[in-house]
């Protein structure tokens, strides 16, 4: 899914990217001033720690952070800053932390501006101390005033306690006076001690350790962390999105895609040049080539009857210009070899190279020959037949005796019934990475609707150009004065004749080869988008009729002159 889901994936991860840092550029500018206090011990116990929080007789940091928010603290910052904050939202700004194992308090304000936020966490700081020495020193006062009390009651009860004993003096109840005297006496003696000691302590509720300072880089919005979440919800927006596409319109890239979304083997794979260029015929010993030569093979060996006509039927997904290259290449394969073989298209503009002209009079269906020269010369002529989309030119093909007929479909043809028949093979053209499986289990529900055709496999086909475009244009049918069939067309040539090698050259179109190397551009999405000059329907038919004008007057010439 990553290999063939990948441009999805990194174009999400890019919007993510782009979000988060568009957020980062809109969203408002915070800024964090930090001080922190020391919290001492007041006087009245000492100070423990304990876990990761500070515990202790009087002193608790986590009842502490919480008074710094109180209602106290809070006008004392409002009455030191004047009208600066609002005094509703205000709290809502500072943030406290206690460290572990610390009597320290972390004093956090943020504010729109570097001043403010500095300005606020002093004024905090400061307030909370005063707060803090204020509530003290009143605590102080409340227990002094209380010892004063009873020590005053104290006293009154051992003036009393020591005249009764000076009455009773010799008595039975002059021992129990004596023992309440004695403890009154101690009584007295601990409340001045603590009356002493409330009204002498120094109050101490700490001290700023570090005063806040002027913030130079604002707290948020933080850029690594938008940046980072950005880019993980695009990653996952990214791999949601391949792996829907692959689990409902997965792609056909290799022989194991065909074989597990299609249920039918893959024959061959037909790979792009590496010149870029992608010629009609594929040259012998090129990769191409052998993958052709590895499709006839594979045929064969599923023929049995060798000696009756086989029909194949090369039938596209979405590329017709593919399936032409494809059979065409099929079909020189066998006439290479010396097996006498017909390519039958369906239509449309016929392979470069190649004149196609009316089969009699009042017909559409045009024939063509092939044979070349070179290393690409047929051992065997090779027909090429042009139904023109209609039903009944598929009934004035002729089959050769003991050969092949290839017959290339467009992927909308209606005559797939007509142009075959019972025991016929079909092979399914699969462009690699654009056609996806529910478009080829139509093309296959398609092909095997009448039960008549048998889809042996699948050929993947790099994308091709669609240079070569399928039309409804027919050729004449005759070109010669007074409307009379043309011989040339009704006839083929002899035996060892080669049609190609009787072109004048003067009269052939500049730029266009007498040959069937003639070579096409390989794909590109930015030219499919928009008309190509060279191979338009009205450039080709232009071609088509002047290629067949020149070669009429060259094989007329040849034909006058003696042997």
């Amino acid at each position: 899914m990553l290999r063939r889901g990948w441009r999805p994936v990194l174009v999400w991860l890019l919007l993510g990217l782009l979000g988060g840092a568009v957020v980062f550029v809109t969203a408002p500018r915070t800024y964090a001033a930090t001080a922190s206090v020391l919290v001492t011990d007041t006087g009245a116990s000492q100070t423990t720690a304990v876990g990761e929080r500070t515990t202790g007789g009087d002193v608790n940091l986590d009842t502490e952070a919480q008074l710094l928010k109180s209602a106290d603290v809070v006008d004392r910052v409002l009455d030191a800053v004047g009208d600066s904050f609002d005094a509703s939202t205000i709290s809502t700004h500072v943030t406290v932390q206690v460290p572990a194992n610390t009597t320290v308090l972390d004093i956090t304000f943020t504010a729109n501006s570097p001043e403010r936020a500095q300005r606020g966490a002093e004024a905090f700081a400061t307030a909370y101390l005063a707060n803090r020495k204020e509530t003290a020193r009143e605590s102080l006062a409340h227990l002094a005033s209380s010892y004063e009390t009873q020590l005053q009651a104290a006293q009154r009860e051992q003036v009393q306690l020591r005249t009764e004993l000076d009455n009773e003096r010799g008595g039975d109840l002059a021992p129990g006076l004596q023992a309440r005297l004695q403890t009154v006496s101690a009584r007295i003696a601990t409340l001045a001690e603590g009356l002493v000691t409330s009204q002498s302590t120094v109050v101490t509720p700490g001290r700023v350790i570090n005063q806040p300072i002027l913030p130079t880089h604002p707290a948020s919005p933080n850029r690594t962390v938008l940046l980072g979440s950005g880019a993980a919800l695009g990653l996952l927006a990214g791999l949601g999105i391949s792996m829907y596409r692959e689990r409902t319109r997965p792609r056909l890239d290799d022989e194991d895609d065909v074989q597990r979304e299609l249920r039918v083997p893959g024959l061959c794979e037909v790979r792009g040049s590496a010149t870029g260029l992608v010629p009609l015929v594929a040259t012998p010993q090129s990769p191409q080539s052998l993958s052709f030569g590895q499709l006839r093979r594979r045929l064969d060996l599923l023929h049995d009857d060798q000696s009756a006509v086989r029909r194949i039927v090369v039938a596209p997904v979405s590329s017709d210009a593919a399936a032409l290259h494809t059979a065409f290449n099929l079909a020189w394969q066998y006439a290479h070899a010396g097996v006498a073989a017909r390519l039958v298209i369906d239509g449309g503009d016929p392979p470069p190279g190649i004149t196609m002209r009316a089969v009699g009079e009042g017909t559409r269906l045009l024939r063509g020959h092939y044979q070349a020269n070179g290393v690409l010369r047929t051992a065997a002529t090779l027909e090429v037949f042009d139904l023109g989309g209609q039903a009944e030119s598929a009934t004035r093909v002729p089959e050769p005796e003991n050969g092949v007929i290839v017959v290339c479909l467009r992927q909308t043809s209606p005559l797939v019934e007509l142009v075959t028949s019972p025991g016929d093979v079909a092979v399914l053209l699969v462009q690699r990475r654009r056609d996806r499986a529910p478009a080829a289990r139509q093309a296959l529900k398609t092909l095997t609707a009448g039960g008549a055709i048998h889809v042996v496999g699948v050929v993947l086909h790099d994308p091709y150009p669609p240079a070569t475009r399928w039309t409804s244009t027919v050729a004449p049918a005759s070109e010669n004065p007074g409307d009379e069939p043309d011989p040339i067309a009704a006839d083929p040539p002899a035996p060892g004749a080669d049609p190609e090698e009787s072109r004048d050259p003067e009269d052939a179109e500049p730029g266009v080869p007498a040959t069937a190397g003639n070579a096409v551009p390989v794909h590109d999405p930015d030219r499919d988008a928009r008309p190509s000059p060279l191979w338009s329907p009205a450039a080709l038919a232009g071609r088509h009729t002047m290629a067949s004008r020149a070669i009429h007057r060259g094989w007329a010439r040849n034909r006058s002159q003696p042997s």
